[in-house]
């Protein structure tokens, strides 16, 4: 069985999260920042996304890239960038854990950046801009956050735009990793065989171990998400096509405990055969396969969506469904037996992630705070917390939703 995760607060600017468990053959890294696209510098959008690329692809130990150096030892190693976070996360055999936490360290902590490596990851990163803005699930998945928090950074675009990555440079890149990356506070996990009495040492010695200190604050430029916005619920619908439909509002931020009604109501207006959606949408009319709910928080807000793929001409029908199963919600809640299938669904989803090691350290990137960001994270406690949902919080996320829904279908009419 595994041990109780224990955390370790390293300095300042590192915290050290180790879920040890002997079972397992392999160790799997990440180390996740509090730097994310919503920090790009103005007028430089995409800077976090472009970093992501470069810390994956730059040479480490006078050797290849970090993601081929795993890759070729067997392993997996990827990255992500979010509004609010960047993370990089490799998995290996357990007596590799070592090398590869050194790479990491160097890679992320004094990335060999040159010009030709920037311009080849640029191409790269512009061809992956290419191909979500031709794949209209990806576009309406953007658009949601450009809808709901106009003005505000967290309604920019990940990836930035053409025109803004065309004028980076690498004393661009440099600075904004200096000042804004290294500024932010990091974790680093390990979930592995190793204790953290092991990891420590290890962890010291790399660059990792001694941060050097901020040169600016890393929060860049925030605008109040409280701001108006102008609802839009009446899309126009494209001609003859397959498109994507999503109800959208904003939600409750990262340290709300109004986070779990609203992960609840994703439930019941999601994918699952034991939803409420599926029930309405696929099995009484046939409207709509594919279609699933999600509730995700920030530190200021967060965002509530369901997403439905369907044909332009039953687009309306199915937004006339979606719409007022969420009425009948807000109006009288769910009955005790939906309700309790959301919420063990809702709570299940966690569970499988902390048995896979690879969801799990994602999981623990996306739930623990640094020290002194906010209340400790468990397993255990977020499922309490899904447990105590009742029917009137329900109720009351599927009002506030509604009183906020936004509509939005990609692509759009022409």
């Amino acid at each position: 069985m595994s041990s109780p995760m224990t955390v370790h607060q390293l300095d300042d600017r590192l915290t050290v999260v180790c879920d040890t468990d002997p079972r397992l053959r392999t160790t799997t890294w990440c180390l996740r920042t509090g730097f994310g696209a919503r920090h790009d510098p103005v007028g430089k959008g995409g800077i976090a996304h472009l970093l992501e690329h470069l810390l994956m692809s730059v040479p480490v130990d006078g050797g290849p890239g970090l993601s081929e150096r795993v890759e070729a030892m067997g392993g997996s190693c990827n990255a992500m960038t979010g509004p609010d976070f960047l993370l990089v996360h490799a998995r290996t055999r357990s007596e590799d854990a070592h090398r590869v936490l050194g790479w990491l360290a160097e890679a992320a902590v004094s990335p060999d950046l040159t010009k030709d490596r920037l311009d080849a990851e640029r191409e790269v990163v512009l061809r992956e801009l290419a191909t979500a803005a031709a794949d209209p699930s990806d576009a309406v998945r953007e658009a949601v956050y450009t809808e709901l928090f106009p003005g505000h950074p967290l309604g920019r675009v990940v990836g930035g735009t053409p025109e803004e990555l065309a004028g980076v440079t690498v004393a661009d890149v440099l600075d904004t990793h200096a000042e804004r990356f290294l500024a932010s506070r990091h974790l680093l996990i390990c979930v592995g065989p190793q204790t953290m009495d092991e990891i420590l040492p290890a962890v010291r010695a790399t660059p990792l171990g001694a941060l050097p200190p901020a040169r600016t604050a890393p929060d860049g430029p925030r605008v109040a998400p409280s701001q108006p916005v102008v609802r839009r619920d009446r899309p126009a619908w494209p001609r003859d096509e397959f498109c994507w439909l999503v109800l959208c509002a904003r939600a409750a931020p990262r340290d709300s405990e109004l986070r779990a009604a609203e992960k609840v109501l994703a439930q019941l207006m999601g994918g699952s055969p034991a939803s409420l959606a599926y029930q309405r949408l696929r099995n009484e009319r046939g409207l709509a396969y594919l279609f699933h709910a999600q509730q995700r928080g920030y530190a200021e807000s967060g965002v509530w969506y369901m997403i439905v793929g369907v044909e332009a001409e039953r687009g309306p029908a199915t937004l006339e469904v979606a719409r007022e199963l969420l009425a009948e919600l807000a109006g009288r809640g769910p009955g005790e037996a939906a309700l309790d299938a959301a919420r063990t669904q809702a709570g299940m989803s966690l569970v499988f992630a902390a048995e896979q090691p690879q969801d799990r350290v994602l999981q623990l990137a996306a739930h623990v705070t640094p020290a002194g960001e906010g209340p400790p994270w468990s397993l255990e406690r977020e499922l309490e917390l899904l447990h105590q949902v009742t029917a009137r919080d329900v109720r009351d996320a599927a009002a506030r939703m509604l009183d906020g829904l936004h509509v939005i279908v990609r692509p759009e009419a022409s």
